[in-house]
């Protein structure tokens, strides 16, 4: 059976040696500043807040992440 996945939300997050950025969407707005947080807890923690601001509940979030260098 295929079934058809539908999100509220979208996120794409740039994972960086020590920091990440990440910007948010509902596909209906436009997507947020993007934001560069650390990668420690705190960073983490902030990345959380954000995603619990869009109001869309977990599994109706879509989360993109892209690793650069090598």
């Amino acid at each position: 059976m295929l079934t058809t996945a539908r999100y509220d939300s979208f996120t794409g997050i740039d994972i960086a040696a020590v920091t990440f950025t990440t910007s948010s969407t509902t596909g209906t707005t436009p997507p947020s500043r993007a934001v560069t947080l650390t990668q420690t807890p705190e960073g983490y923690a902030a990345l959380i807040q954000r995603l619990q601001a869009t109001g869309s509940a977990p599994e109706r979030t879509l989360v993109v992440m892209e690793a650069t260098g090598s």
